[in-house]
């Protein structure tokens, strides 16, 4: 429904979909979280050879981020994480 600008509204979501992961997996999963944000190739490629992904880590790596390998290497490359920043027109960030 439509509320004024000066009414704030609270929107609760549940996907219904969580659940309980092995440690074992979290662990790898996160490693291979981290080296996506550092754009740590290499940490990348173990850590999605641990979960059986082999050779195509770089496309793992690019579907769980919604970017090209590049980019997703160019946090490496500068030492900045903030390399995997969301893109998108002036309009959609001032929203």
């Amino acid at each position: 429904p439509y509320l004024p600008i000066s009414q704030v509204q609270l929107v609760l979501l549940d996907h219904g979909l969580y659940r309980d992961l092995p440690r074992a997996f979290a662990l790898t999963y996160s490693r291979l979280w981290h080296g996506v944000v550092l754009g740590d190739a290499d940490a990348i490629r173990e850590a999605a050879e641990e979960m059986g992904v082999g050779q195509y880590y770089p496309l793992l790596a690019a579907m769980l981020t919604a970017r090209p390998w590049t980019d997703i290497l160019r946090a490496g490359d500068t030492g900045d994480a903030r390399a995997l920043h969301e893109k998108g027109t002036a309009a959609d960030k001032k929203q």
